[in-house]
């Protein structure tokens, strides 16, 4: 799974509304914050 491929999905699926992509964005960037601390 490729940077662009997460992106071009994020934002075709997730950019229907600005609050909920902001919350599946913060939900995102502390997953792959969080990463390689699992």
């Amino acid at each position: 799974l490729s940077a662009e491929s997460v992106i071009s999905w994020f934002w075709h699926d997730e950019f229907k509304t600005i609050s909920h992509s902001q919350k599946f964005f913060q939900r995102f960037l502390n997953e792959f914050i969080n990463y390689p601390f699992k």
